[in-house]
């Protein structure tokens, strides 16, 4: 379906760069293989000349670092 809509978009708009945000917070990206998603992605990537954006670090509310103690700490975090 997200192979479809990209496909969609690359030759019914001429669309160049594409964000897919996607992500489940109780099932975080840990690390590993690739998926058949992230495969699909590169090839129509390489096929409509795209740039497609995809978000890493899905992460809960809970593990996000308070903006004051991350500013504090600028440039050096």
């Amino acid at each position: 379906m997200i192979s479809d809509a990209v496909e969609h978009l690359a030759e019914t708009w001429e669309t160049k760069v594409i964000n897919i945000s996607i992500g489940d917070s109780d099932s975080p990206y840990s690390g590993g293989k690739s998926t058949p998603l992230a495969a699909a992605l590169d090839s129509l990537a390489r096929r409509f000349d795209l740039v497609i954006v995809v978000s890493t670090g899905n992460l809960t509310f809970a593990d996000l670092q308070p903006h004051a103690e991350t500013a504090s700490r600028y440039p050096m975090y």
